[in-house]
């Protein structure tokens, strides 16, 4: 790796700072200045990626928020379709029954078939003694 001579502008605080970080990591203060840079940009490179990032996630949960309120709007379209269909079954069936019901009750209050005697009404019997 080729280095390249360039001057640094600290105080005298920041550069006893230096130092002691370097000295304490065990490096030199080229290497630890060196290294703070490449954290530095590692940082700002990470920052750009977690931002991107950041942003794909965010239209992510806008696609779902509106995939989501479709999926509600279609579920509501079948239950009214489903609620419609059930009520035209339901209307069908009943007028189904009625039809039959008039059917049996017409048949039932028809004239009975000929040759056979229709049951006299029970108020024409003659009242008769109770058999020992």
């Amino acid at each position: 790796m080729a280095f390249f001579r360039r001057n640094l502008n600290l105080d005298h605080a920041q550069f006893r700072r230096a130092e002691k970080q370097a000295a304490a990591q065990g490096v030199s203060v080229n290497q630890f200045v060196r290294d703070a840079i490449e954290r530095h940009n590692n940082g700002t490179d990470l920052s750009g990626h977690l931002s991107a990032t950041r942003d794909q996630l965010e239209q992510l949960v806008d696609e779902v928020r509106l995939e989501h309120i479709q999926l509600r709007q279609d579920l509501k379209h079948d239950v009214a379709q489903w609620r419609a269909s059930l009520q035209t079954d339901q209307a069908q069936a009943i007028e189904r029954y009625e039809e039959a019901l008039k059917r049996v009750l017409h048949a039932m209050s028809g004239p009975s078939t000929p040759g056979s005697a229709a049951a006299p009404p029970l108020g024409a019997r003659p009242m008769t003694a109770p058999r020992p």
